[in-house]
């Protein structure tokens, strides 16, 4: 039987072989060469719970090339797991079988077969197999409706691990139509979930109003099929967008109306919505309260709620809005819509109640004298969310009636008087106003006033227990309670910023104990209190520990001080009786933040000081660094007090300790330069700043660790340096030499030409910029030959060039020069722009005639034309000159015989007065001169005409006459022979150089004609200004007798008429010239040349009369002047052929 089994076995593996052989399949793989191939091939689909039987063969030429043994070489794999031979089968040569009972479930497994020999492992073939089960069913199938816009079911797959495909399909009721699913989508593979959405752009489409739809979900895999039902429920399983425009119509302090529009889409949903409102307050328990669902009128669009019963005014309040269909299920939250939000701050109103007092809430701060104290009073704060309004404060009215206002749960009043009693009330105030009612506050005079507690102590028992213990006053006198306060506050001095609360305890207790559930730390105070006053407040401030062998601890410890690397620290320990003999100051630097797990980054260290101080200064420590501080109190140098509550400290900030590390270059141009560094090692506080310097200059940049200095001057060495700041620079870092790169120069200054008849040398100065090293100059030389316009650039190293002044053959007669510097970098040129050009002519010999004529003619023709003008400026200035005479000449007309007939008339000016210094000076009368009223001269004063003859040998004789018409005795021809009057008129007509005045002839005229005394008259003006001015005589006084070479005795006599010598303008009209020969051996007094008008000091003592008809002294055709009110007479100008030659 066995035996025909396995014949059976053979045949059936033949026909395999055979099959493969004929179908193609006794490969592996197609276009894959292997030894062998699998039966079944390919991916294995496996029903869980059955066996799996793989068959691997080889190929009979791999068998012959290996040897009858090659069958002993395979082995199977699942994965990398080698499988027990124990399931492996021999079932010829060429095949072994694979045989697993029950494989478990997989997904997927890799079976291979192995030719394994020795090390060397060679894959004959490899299956895939997955091992499945029939399609399961869905549990947890559902559909929504979203706002009625569409319908989307979904469902989560069974585990299979073979492919199962989903078919889902509706029908409506009374329809035996399926409507198919558009598309089946993946929700989630992670979590196998599918979806199906109907939406009214799909096919087909999803139908709004249908109450009822029946859902068919098919699945099919390799071994089966599954079909599931459901009825679903339209109407239940729709779920509403959130309400639209969500806001608020009116608002008071206690309820708020809102609004809001129902979606579109919504507002025809026959079944009708619910709403439901959730709102919570930023005060009280945190927790969102709600209203009852409210049942909507249904295709009512806009809703209006009014939200009533609230507990905080002036409280911001969250309102949330949500929607659902009424039919849903009123257990399923998933039913409501996602909320409409908005925040709503409500009304204010007035304070509802004025903070809480006590009989004892006051402090006895000091006495000022003997007759007044200084108090604080307390009271307790009243709650945030009881304020009710904005701009909240407290209202202490005193007793005259004026109010005080502060925010604070105290207020200090000074100077009250012992000997009173004083009440205050207090009252709180928003925006809204003041509260209805008021607390009040009742300070007993000093001798009504109860005694205070004493020996107060503090333990801290436990976490959030304390524990008071006191004793009662000294004079314990008709107390009747206390009162323990207490103030969540970090401080242990008072006033106490937190909030104050307080309970009453009886007279008889001595000691209490205060349990609280949050982990904050408290001050304590008590009072005691009798029927006429309290004690008021007296505050513990010492601070024990409950552990019976302990000292306690400094209850208080705060920072004074702090440096950028110093703390000062000061403390009071004031709780043990024991004897103190140190303090320990602990600290270190902290790492974290407050109120974070914080931790010493150094080891902790220690200042010892003695027990008399209160106050040490920490030093040696880092800037801009937070330090964690305790002190403890040393008890006879072996036992020690708990340590203080921590005291944070920051230093001040400082310069850095080290400059900027790893200055370095990062790139260079000809006008920038780019450098980095690195932040100093310990800033010691916040970098601000950093400060470059280079060379003379500074820049300041902000916090970065780069920058590009720009706008610099190429081709120079910069030193650069950096400083970082904090509150200060610190000192500079390594000095970093940069050279800029080659640049281009700057324009060259004009060049200079130094040139002869040959040749020309042009030479000019470096640029002032060089920019590089300037290896050589370019110069450019314009010139024109003929009619072309030429240019030659020459290059040289030198500052100078020469050239033909002309070109080798004179060539041409001028030309321009220009230069430029030009620098040479390794691949670039940088050329300077051209200097300006200079011009230059050429230089011969025939030239240098031009050169040397045109400035001579030059020279000469300005010489001639300043020579005519100074030649028509003198003739100009002979005939514009005028003369003004003293008052004394302003008299009648002078006769003469002498005909003047053939003078011109001369051309009459306007007058112009002279000014006042020049009357006064004319006019000012010398006191203590003589009155000169005399007629020894011969020309008498007073109403006499007087004739002045020319004694000469012929007895000239005067006669005097009562006319003022009477003219002089014409004079003989001998007489006018004898005078020489043409001698006499030349002399006359010519101004002397340099004489600003009229010069009178002289006697070297070689007239013959011997002068005396009385042949002239003395000019001048009448010193006695009370004389009659109506005399036709005009006197001149005596000259000065101090001047040498002058005889009164001797007087050359003078032709009878006067002579007015030059009328020209003088320089100084003050004065008419008079000059006379007189003999040098005289004896009497000598005089001057020239007589001053109006000067006293000089008149001669001998009066000189002159006849004068007339107020006006005529000169040829002149006519008579206009009389003048000041002592002078104006000169007149003669034309310049009234004086010529007869």
């Amino acid at each position: 039987m066995a035996r025909t089994s396995t014949k059976t076995i053979g045949f059936l593996i033949l026909l395999f072989q055979i099959k493969f052989s004929v179908l193609g399949h006794g490969v592996c793989l197609p276009g894959l060469k292997s030894m062998g191939y699998t039966v079944p091939n390919g991916d294995i689909m496996v029903k869980y719970g059955d066996p799996l039987d793989i068959y691997c063969i080889l190929h009979k030429e791999e068998v012959e090339k290996i040897g009858p043994n090659a069958i002993n070489h395979l082995v199977f794999q699942r994965n990398s797991e080698v499988l027990n031979q124990e399931m492996i089968q021999v079932v010829n040569q060429t095949t072994i079988k694979l045989h697993v009972d029950k494989p478990s479930k997989a997904k997927q497994d890799n079976y291979w077969c192995i030719f394994r020999t020795g090390a060397l492992n060679k894959s004959v073939c490899m299956n895939i197999v997955y091992v499945g089960i029939p399609p399961q069913p869905v549990t947890d199938f559902n559909c929504i409706s979203h706002n009625l816009d569409n319908l989307t079911c979904r469902w989560t797959e069974p585990e299979n691990f073979v492919q199962t495909d989903y078919n889902l399909s509706f029908t409506m009721k009374g329809s035996i139509n399926r409507y198919n699913c558009p598309e089946i989508k993946w929700v989630s593979k992670e979590t196998s979930e599918r979806s199906c959405m109907w939406g009214l752009d799909t096919d087909p489409i999803y139908r709004q109003s249908v109450a009822e739809f029946n859902f068919y979900l098919k699945a099919n895999n390799t071994f089966g099929s599954m079909e599931k039902s459901v009825m679903f429920e339209h109407f239940k399983h729709v779920r509403p967008n959130p309400p639209e425009n969500l806001r608020i119509i009116n608002k008071t302090w206690n309820s708020l109306y809102l609004s809001w529009t129902i979606p579109t889409t919504m507002q025809s949903f026959s079944k009708g919505l619910d709403c439901r409102i959730l709102y919570q307050s930023a005060y009280g328990e945190k927790k969102w309260h709600s209203r009852p669902p409210t049942r909507l009128k249904k295709e009512e669009t806009e809703v209006h709620f009014n939200l009533s019963n609230l507990e905080f005014a002036h409280a911001y309040y969250d309102i949330r809005v949500s929607l659902r269909s009424a039919v849903a299920d009123k257990y399923d939250e998933s039913m409501w819509s996602e909320n409409a939000s908005i925040t709503v701050l409500t009304a204010s109103k007035k304070p509802d109640a004025p903070p809480k007092t006590n009989l004892g809430g006051f402090e006895v701060l000091t006495y000022g004298n003997n007759s007044d104290w200084n108090i604080r009073i307390y009271w307790s704060h009243i709650p945030e969310e009881k304020r009710n309004g904005q701009n909240f404060s407290y209202v202490v009215t005193f007793e005259d009636g004026i109010e005080h206002t502060t925010k604070n749960a105290y207020m200090l009043i000074e100077q009250l008087s012992l000997n009173k009693s004083y009440i205050f009330l207090v009252r709180a105030r928003n925006e809204m106003g003041f509260s209805d009612e008021y607390s009040f506050i009742k300070i007993p005079k000093h001798e009504d006033r109860a005694r205070e507690p004493t020996k107060l102590t503090k333990q801290v028992m436990k976490e959030g227990t304390y524990g008071l213990s006191w004793q009662p006053p000294q004079l314990e006198v008709g107390i009747i309670n206390y009162t323990i306060f207490w103030c969540n506050d970090e401080k242990d001095r008072p006033p106490c910023a937190g909030t104050l609360d307080w309970e009453v305890v009886p007279a008889s207790l001595t000691s209490f104990n205060k349990t609280f559930a949050n982990n904050k730390t408290y001050q304590f105070a008590i009072s005691a209190n009798t029927n006429r006053g309290s004690s008021g407040m007296s505050w513990v401030h010492c601070t024990d520990s409950y552990d019976k062998y302990s000292v306690g601890k400094v209850s208080e410890f705060w920072s004074l001080d702090v440096g950028s690397d110093f703390v000062v620290v000061s403390w009071i320990f004031g709780c043990s009786d024991k004897s103190v003999t140190a303090f320990i100051i602990y600290y270190c630097p902290i790492s974290g933040a407050p109120g974070q797990n914080i931790t010493c980054k150094e080891p902790e260290n220690n200042v010892t000081v003695f027990s008399n101080q209160t106050i040490a200064k920490i030093e040696k420590l880092s800037p801009y660094t937070t330090y964690s501080l305790h002190v403890a109190a040393v008890i006879k140098h072996t036992t020690y007090s708990q340590r203080s509550n921590r005291l944070m400290s920051t230093t001040l900030e400082a310069e850095p300790s080290t400059a900027p590390t790893d200055l370095r270059l990062d790139e260079v141009t000809n006008s920038t330069i780019k450098i980095s560094w690195n932040k100093p090692v310990v800033t010691n506080g916040m970098l601000k700043f950093y400060k470059i310097t280079y060379n003379e200059f500074t820049k300041q940049i902000d916090d970065a660790q780069t920058y590009t200095l720009t706008n610099l001057t190429s081709y120079k060495n910069y030193t650069i340096r950096i400083q970082a700041c904090t509150v200060r620079c610190s000192v500079f870092s390594e000095i970093l030499n940069v050279q800029t790169k080659i640049g281009y120069p700057s324009v060259i200054r004009k060049p200079s030409i130094n040139q002869n008849a040959t040749y020309a040398t042009i030479s000019w100065d470096r640029p002032l910029k060089t920019n590089g090293r300037n290896e050589r100059y370019e110069l450019r030389i314009k010139y024109k030959q003929g009619y072309e316009n030429i240019t030659t650039i020459k290059n040289t190293t030198d500052l100078m060039w020469g050239i033909y002044s002309c070109g080798k053959d004179n060539m041409y007669t001028s030309f321009y020069v220009s230069v430029r510097a030009v620098n040479l970098d390794e691949n670039k040129t940088y050329y300077g722009n051209w200097s300006d050009e200079v011009e230059s002519y050429c230089r011969s010999a025939s030239n240098y005639i031009i050169y040397i004529l045109v400035p001579v003619v030059i020279l000469f023709l300005l010489a001639m034309t300043y020579l005519s003008k100074k030649i028509y400026s003198h003739f100009q200035e002979m005939r514009d000159v005028g003369v003004k005479l003293p008052q004394g000449l302003q008299g009648e007309v002078i006769e003469t015989d002498i005909n003047l007939t053939n003078w011109q008339k001369p051309r009459i000016e306007e007058d112009h007065h002279s000014a006042d210094d020049e009357e006064q000076l004319l006019m000012k009368k010398n006191e203590g001169s003589p009155n000169l009223n005399g007629d020894s001269s011969g020309c008498s004063s007073a109403h006499d005409s007087v004739t002045c003859s020319v004694d000469t040998t012929s007895n000239l004789s005067s006669s005097t006459s009562d006319s003022g018409t009477e003219q002089p005795r014409t004079p003989s021809s001998e007489d006018l022979t004898a005078l020489a009057v043409t001698n006499s008129l030349r002399q006359r007509n010519i101004r002397p150089v340099n004489k600003p005045y009229v010069a009178l002839p002289l006697d070297s005229c070689n007239t013959g004609v011997k002068l005396t005394l009385k042949n002239y008259c003395v000019l001048g003006v009448d010193p006695n200004i009370n004389s009659d001015i109506t005399s036709s005589y005009t006197s001149l006084p005596v000259l000065s007798n101090d001047r040498p070479g002058y005889d009164s005795t001797e007087v050359p006599q003078s032709p009878p008429y006067v002579l007015t010598g030059e009328l020209v303008k003088t320089a100084n009209p003050g004065y008419v010239p008079f000059k006379v020969n007189i003999p040098r051996d005289t004896a009497v007094t000598k005089n001057p040349a020239y007589v001053v008008a109006g000067s006293k000091d000089i008149l001669s003592p001998v009066p000189l009369p002159v006849e004068v008809k007339q107020q006006s002294t005529s000169i040829g055709e002149v006519p008579p002047l206009k009389k003048e009110s000041k002592g002078y007479v104006p000169h007149r100008q003669f034309e310049s052929k009234a004086l010529k030659d007869d």
